[in-house]
């Protein structure tokens, strides 16, 4: 049995339900998921491109948005499933500096 990995995968996060593992793909750039099953995951899928960005790091809120921390810009954004919005950006990289690899862990 195999399993076709995303590019770069860079973050993982199993949503609230646990019926999917989601992944960064750092390289892409684009969020993409995978339905857990018992034995397996399903082939990913693509679930939202973004575009002059590099995602690093993803995590759900208790709502079920998802925190995505990218690397460049240096931007927390949050998700909804269908919009994407900045929740805070340091666009010199003097305070927020790469949210996911200066020790922020969610």
């Amino acid at each position: 049995m195999s399993w076709d990995a995303p590019a770069f995968t860079n973050g993982l996060a199993i949503d609230p339900a646990s019926a999917w593992l989601y992944m960064v793909e750092s390289e892409v750039p684009a969020i993409s998921r995978s339905a857990i099953a018992a034995d397996r995951l399903t082939d990913h899928e693509v679930v939202l491109e973004m575009p002059r960005t590099v995602p690093d790091g993803l995590a759900f809120t208790a709502d079920g948005r998802m925190l995505i921390g990218c690397y460049r810009p240096d931007a927390v954004m949050i998700w909804d499933g269908r919009t994407r919005e900045v929740l805070v950006e340091d666009w010199t990289g003097e305070n927020l500096n790469a949210p996911t690899k200066s020790g922020l862990h969610w």
